[in-house]
């Protein structure tokens, strides 16, 4: 190879996955001193109010676990009880991600949910605003509320209805690029659902529980850092791939894979990139 050649590969965007030493260890299981009490009860009595296809007397048990503030007025749907990240570990990964910076991080939640991560981003003093990002715009709503349950400023969270990816594509070495006439078509595409409603609570920018959600036009110029969580392939994703689950085994949509999604994401931001996965990676 030429030297031109050489150097221009060396400026091609690249990932190097380093696996932490315990994920080649087998998962520790339950001491045998310890016993499941029925029907969700977690020890304080109440049991599992919600029929078993909907909220597994497991997660019932954990509720306060994935949120210390639960009995607050936490909002989850089906999904969320078993995909939101615990609070301590959501804590952790934000911790971890702000690390080094003084403040005014913009950080971007691709896959945000019901707001775990969000919250736990928006918590920190170092993070000026996280930007959320899901195409349910019901599970916003969620995300929103418990945001609020939190006591997160309305200046620090932003919602935005879309496709993770049309965002993600928005961003180039963590700066707001402009909307090219194709990709404007596909974000108008993305979103006509909601712009054609004539329900006036989903046209333009929302205020929910005080917070702003609405499509692009309120992503911010600069991006410091992009957190992605995205779904695994259910609750029973270890079939998956039980022992080799692999990036590619994440389907975002019918051409971009958990692999395509961290290369972009890559390329996105200005350096600071989380990827939160099943342990059996």
């Amino acid at each position: 190879k030429d030297d031109r050649a050489e150097k221009k590969e060396l400026l091609q965007p690249s990932v190097k996955i380093i696996r932490h030493p315990s994920s080649f260890r087998e998962p520790r299981g339950k001491p045998a001193f310890v016993k499941d009490l029925p029907n969700g009860d977690c020890g304080d009595g109440i049991l599992n109010p919600y029929p078993r296809k909907l909220v597994d007397d497991k997660y019932w048990a954990q509720r306060r676990r994935l949120f210390t503030r639960f009995d607050d007025g936490i909002q989850l749907d089906k999904e969320g009880w078993f995909s939101v990240t615990p609070e301590a570990i959501a804590n952790h990964i934000a911790s971890r991600m702000v690390a080094g910076s003084k403040s005014g991080l913009v950080v971007l939640d691709a896959f945000a949910g019901v707001g775990g991560n969000a919250i736990a981003f928006a918590l920190r003093p170092e993070v000026s605003m996280v930007i959320c990002v899901d195409t349910d715009r019901a599970r916003l709503l969620l995300a929103a509320s418990n945001a609020k349950v939190y006591g997160i400023a309305p200046e620090k969270i932003v919602f935005i209805h879309d496709d993770a990816c049309n965002v993600i594509k928005r961003f180039k070495a963590g700066v707001l690029m402009p909307c090219s006439g194709t990709d404007n078509d596909n974000i108008v595409g993305a979103i006509s659902d909601r712009k054609q409603s004539t329900d006036k609570q989903v046209l333009d920018e929302d205020k929910i529980y005080g917070y702003r959600m609405a499509g692009m036009e309120l992503l911010p110029d600069r991006l410091d850092a992009i957190f992605l969580s995205p779904p695994w392939g259910g609750v029973d994703y270890e079939k998956i791939g039980p022992s080799h689950y692999e990036l590619s085994c994440i389907q975002i949509s019918d051409n971009v894979d958990g692999q395509n999604l961290l290369s972009m994401a890559a390329e996105a931001t200005g350096g600071r990139l989380a990827y939160f996965l099943p342990r059996n990676v």
